[in-house]
């Protein structure tokens, strides 16, 4: 009886050790709500007459978490180049229009637009199995065709103002 009761404690073990790894939630929608975080922050500045602040707070969603989190490599190798690219623009757009002065509602629009791309993206990764572990792997290999760009390079637009 002891030998049973140590077996079926040891399953319960182990099945509660790979529940807690399947529960843990998907990656990319916990990135995605972080960028969305630091925009809704980036928006809350802008409209509180902080544009400086603002535009910070869109360069610390893009490097700071959006590509240092691996988002924007994950989408450039599993999704496009194209698709990180066109992310890369929206960053960039929010950030001039900012400089430019445009009214809150159209930033907000921006912002808007960018979080249900992000967020349709990360869905996208999640259905296709890519997980951080896999992209460590393929980290340093760009995808066929594609011009290596250096970890940590800013984008050509990103800081433009």
């Amino acid at each position: 009886m002891v030998g049973r009761s140590f077996a079926l404690s040891g399953l319960l073990v182990l099945s509660t050790a790979m529940a807690a790894v399947g529960d843990r939630p998907p990656l990319w929608p916990d990135i995605a709500r972080q960028v969305s975080g630091l925009l809704g922050e980036a928006a809350r500045a802008y409209e509180g007459g902080r544009p400086e602040q603002a535009k910070e707070r869109v360069s610390e969603a893009y490097f700071g978490v959006f590509e240092d989190r691996g988002m924007e490599i994950a989408i450039r190798q599993q999704i496009s180049a194209r698709r990180a690219r066109e992310l890369e623009r929206m960053f960039s757009e929010v950030r001039q229009a900012m400089a430019r002065g445009e009214p809150i509602g159209q930033i907000r629009g921006r912002i808007a637009t960018l979080q249900q791309a992000l967020d349709r993206d990360a869905q996208e990764l999640v259905r296709s199995g890519e997980t951080e572990v896999r992209l460590a792997e393929k980290e340093d290999q760009p995808p066929a065709g594609v011009e290596a760009k250096p970890h940590g390079s800013p984008p050509d637009t990103l800081l433009q103002d």
